[in-house]
């Protein structure tokens, strides 16, 4: 039942059999490290083992159940493995040294023919599992620049992708407009009405503010109550039309809580030559305050 001998006589594999020992394995034991040369293949007997790629326990989960092998690789390239083996509970796992690895292949054409299809099926399984690796991996990545309140970019995203877009528009001689953005008095909304309701006053400012810039536009949430647009090709005339779109839309689309009107303060700065990003912000929030 064994992948590796389906096929074969078994009497052809008895002295494979008293050649090879069986190997009981604790949960979380290692079998076979990428830090340490490996001369065995072996194969499950009976319970599960875990291929992990990389030190993350969680970015790609690949599981050997009985009956499939483990090892191949580094024997037949005679180098280090490419992942660790793990028990996932406890395991019993035939053992077969390397020596007798190749006499099987010498010997059996069949043996050859399966070690062929399991290291296909291999590859073809740890790709899609590596595929699915690396998009979690671009999902996290995303994630991380997103705040999770408004929907819009984070600070973070601000910090590194600011200076590039600044970089790129100052070597192309493009217009880069940056507008920053202060809910007024979002303090006393927060202590009049809770801090529920100024997190829905937030989202709503984020969703108008997203409404008002053009498609190549770049919200984010700097932090607290404001909030920062980045607006590529945009000279500061545009810039301005555009933060005045953007205080009437919120006066006029978002309700009033009680007597409390809402609105926005809005610096507009553009990029001048030798400017920088960390510039460019201090302009643009040195407006704001006037």
């Amino acid at each position: 039942g064994l992948d590796l001998f389906r096929g074969e006589d078994p009497k052809s594999l008895e002295w494979v059999m008293r050649s090879c020992a069986v190997r009981a394995l604790l949960p979380r034991e290692k079998l076979i490290e990428p830090e340490r040369g490996n001369d065995s293949l072996y194969i499950i007997l009976a319970g599960r083992a875990e291929v992990r790629f990389t030190h993350d326990e969680t970015s790609s989960r690949v599981f050997l159940e009985p009956g499939e092998c483990a090892g191949e690789m580094s024997i037949i390239e005679g180098g280090l493995p490419s992942a660790t083996v793990v028990a996932y509970s406890q395991c019993q796992v035939l053992v077969i040294d390397a020596d007798t690895v190749w006499g099987l292949i010498e010997q059996s054409p069949m043996v050859a023919h399966n070690l062929l299809h399991i290291l296909s099926t291999r590859m073809r399984r740890n790709n899609l599992a590596l595929v699915r690796s690396h998009a979690q991996q671009r999902i996290h990545k995303r994630e991380a620049l997103i705040d999770p309140l408004t929907g819009l970019y984070n600070r973070r995203w601000m910090q590194s992708t600011l200076p590039r877009i600044v970089d790129r528009c100052a070597r192309a001689g493009e217009s880069l407009a940056l507008l920053m953005i202060d809910t007024d008095y979002f303090k006393r909304y927060n202590d009049a009405y809770g801090h529920m309701a100024g997190d829905q006053l937030l989202v709503a400012v984020a969703r108008v503010i997203n409404q008002n810039i053009q498609a190549n536009g770049h919200a984010c949430r700097y932090g607290g109550d404001e909030f920062v647009v980045v607006l590529p090709h945009i000279d500061a005339s545009e810039a301005s039309e555009v933060a005045e779109r953007i205080c009437r839309s919120i006066r006029e689309m978002i309700p009033h809580a009680g007597d409390t009107r809402v609105s926005v303060s809005i610096g507009v700065a553009s990029l001048e030559p030798g400017m920088h990003g960390r510039q460019l912000l201090a302009s643009a929030d040195a407006a704001l305050y006037r």
